[in-house]
């Protein structure tokens, strides 16, 4: 993950150094250039800014980064990242050709740093999509617990120690509970007396 990270970051901080550069060099030489635009029916004609050409090279990388959002780690985000790259490039490439230069030597090279410009951004996004981990920890289940019956949470409670099913527990529960037959038995005496009574009652 460690030598991930660094490789991801040394993609970008590259791509940023190349666009940066570029854009800041072109916009050294061209400052103070005498350009006309547009080249056929001119509204402005006198010397160019660099901060303007910079800021017109600077819009493949503005593009790639705008276009990809959030997506950091998805292939639509390479996509989206590279056409934003693409469509930044026609538009700088559409105001070059637009404007009229002093000589055909200075379009060429701007075309050149255009190019450089354009593919600045490709590092970046390649190494997001290949290098950002997008897996995510698999939460453990926790063992089910065991039931505890009734009789035996009510004896923890009470702070007796649990009886086991089947052991001496079942023994002393089992010599707790009255016997059924003794019960039967009881029954059927009571019985007994109760028609003598009667019995008794009627001869008298």
């Amino acid at each position: 993950r460690r030598l991930r990270r660094g490789a991801r970051m040394t993609a970008r901080a590259l791509s940023a150094a190349v666009a940066v550069g570029v854009a800041v060099s072109v916009g050294v030489l061209v400052q103070g250039m005498s350009v006309t635009f547009p080249a056929n029916e001119p509204w402005w004609t006198g010397p160019l800014p660099g901060a303007v050409a910079a800021a017109a090279l600077l819009l493949p990388f503005v593009g790639a980064l705008a276009a990809r959002g959030r997506a950091v780690p998805t292939t639509l985000g390479l996509v989206a990242g590279a056409l934003g790259a693409l469509l930044g490039a026609a538009l700088a490439g559409l105001l070059t050709a637009l404007t009229a230069w002093p000589t055909p030597a200075v379009e060429q090279a701007l075309y050149g740093a255009l190019f450089l410009a354009t593919a600045a951004p490709l590092p970046l996004l390649v190494a997001d999509r290949a290098l950002t981990p997008t897996g995510a920890a698999v939460p453990v289940a926790p063992a089910p617990s065991r039931p505890v019956l009734p009789w035996i949470a009510s004896s923890a409670a009470a702070g007796a120690p649990p009886s086991n099913i089947g052991g001496e527990g079942a023994g002393s529960t089992a010599a707790a509970l009255p016997d059924a037959s003794s019960v039967a038995a009881g029954d059927e005496a009571e019985a007994a007396y109760e028609v003598v009574d009667e019995m008794s009652e009627e001869l008298a």
